[in-house]
């Protein structure tokens, strides 16, 4: 066997390894916390070490959606890739993709309330473009993503307009939806 088809093979495996998803989506979480606690120490000399001179409580809650996001939806294919093994779902190989909404419907996973589709779509959009880049790669993406955020969200009239309140993800949201993942996935590990 030549060293590139090992490397095929091997790559093939972990593409469907249910606990390589999930000690990553666990470190994910993790790190995901601890950005989320440094938030809340001084950070004065991490500002020093490295000449930043922009928003530390900015660039810590970037980081921590990331890694929340990130978290999600290597849970969700842990979830996914246990199904496949256990052939209880409908499909072969765990979606290349970063839709957090597709994933958990890929995992049939139990319904949502708006709140907690909403986080989803947030999610999908903090992992394609907002956690990595300044604007979307297509303008299309875009508004379909406004679209499903619209449809999710609760709106409040106010005289002639409607208002929402923006909406972030917490960690109380995000560890919701990431334990429900994990509970799922214990269910189907024997």
């Amino acid at each position: 066997m030549s060293e590139t088809s090992h490397i095929r093979t091997l790559n093939d495996m972990r593409r469907k390894a249910p606990l390589h998803f999930l000690n990553r989506a666990r470190n994910a979480r993790f790190s995901a916390w601890v950005i989320k606690d440094a938030q809340s120490r001084s950070l004065a000399e991490a500002i020093v070490t490295t000449s930043y001179d922009g928003s530390p409580s900015i660039a810590l809650h970037e980081s921590f959606l990331r890694e929340a996001c990130v978290s999600l939806e290597l849970i969700l294919k842990a979830v996914i890739a246990r199904k496949i093994e256990k052939q209880v779902v409908r499909i072969d190989a765990v979606p290349a993709t970063h839709d957090l909404t597709l994933l958990w419907d890929k995992a049939e996973l139990p319904g949502l309330n708006n709140e907690d589709q909403l986080t989803l779509v947030i999610g999908s959009k903090i992992l394609y473009w907002v956690g990595r880049y300044p604007a979307p790669k297509d303008d299309r993406y875009f508004d379909e993503n406004i679209k499903k955020e619209d449809a999710l969200r609760d709106y409040e009239k106010f005289g002639s307009m409607r208002l929402y309140r923006p909406r972030d993800v917490t960690w109380e949201q995000f560890d919701r939806l990431f334990q429900s993942a994990l509970s799922d996935f214990i269910a189907y590990y024997d």
